[in-house]
């Protein structure tokens, strides 16, 4: 099942386990009662989906007064079987309907990651995995985009990005919009330094940045404090050091 963490401090975020999709609701948290058994209680824990025989790998976020949940349905963690995106919305918390199945035929899509965009749109980033006798023969970073009114969702088109380090083995995890520009970080397994800073005025076309100084980096994501200062928090594989 998929855990969901529902702060009132509108802090939301969702985690893997299982194959049903869930949310828990908690009492408010502030520092001044962090120490109070009461304020750290669970309120409730709520199904929201378990349609797939395995639903995992989620983004939420609020747009339009809803609140939208995706993830990946498939009939396993990984496999060389077509994974689908399902975005699903709500406008309580509570009942849920499905708003878009995305699909490709011929690749696996995963890890879904959803942003609101500067002109009102939900962005959301895919990738696409590529499988040959179940073994990995490509990945490509995917995007697609709502209209409006967060209804209808776009066909899944390549990102396009920076031919300096395009290498066909590229996984943009997930993107920030900040200040009216897209910034991600994509993963390349091919390299030893494999995390690679790009920036976007619309989310499809990406211009390198830097490479951060990171060895077996894979999955971040990016985020910007009040000072506008960029703070990456990057998965590392188990097997690299330094």
């Amino acid at each position: 099942m998929i855990i969901g963490i529902h702060l009132y401090n509108d802090f939301k975020s969702l985690k893997l386990f299982f194959g049903t999709i869930l949310i828990i609701l908690f009492f408010p948290f502030d520092s001044a009662s962090q120490n109070s058994p009461e304020h750290n209680a669970v309120l409730s824990v709520e199904r929201i989906w378990d349609r797939a025989t395995h639903n995992a790998f989620t983004s939420l976020i609020e747009f339009n007064g809803k609140m939208y949940c995706t993830f990946r349905e498939s009939n396993g963690h990984v496999s060389d079987i077509n994974g689908s995106i399902r975005v699903i919305a709500s406008d309580d918390s509570q009942n849920w309907y499905s708003v878009a199945l995305i699909s490709e035929l011929g690749v696996d899509l995963r890890d879904p990651e959803l942003s609101v965009t500067p002109d009102n749109r939900i962005m959301l980033n895919i990738a696409g995995s590529i499988y040959s006798e179940g073994k990995l023969k490509a990945m490509n970073p995917k995007i697609s985009f709502s209209d409006t009114h967060g209804k209808n969702f776009s066909k899944p088109q390549n990102i396009i990005l920076d031919p300096k380090i395009k290498t066909g083995m590229d996984w943009l995890w997930r993107a920030t919009w900040h200040k009216g520009k897209a910034y991600g970080a994509v993963y390349q397994p091919s390299k030893e330094k494999s995390v690679q800073l790009v920036i976007s005025d619309d989310g499809i076309n990406y211009k390198f940045v830097t490479t951060f100084d990171v060895i077996g980096g894979n999955e971040t994501t990016l985020r910007f404090n009040s000072k506008n200062e960029m703070i990456a928090v990057v998965r590392r594989d188990k097997d690299k050091n330094g």
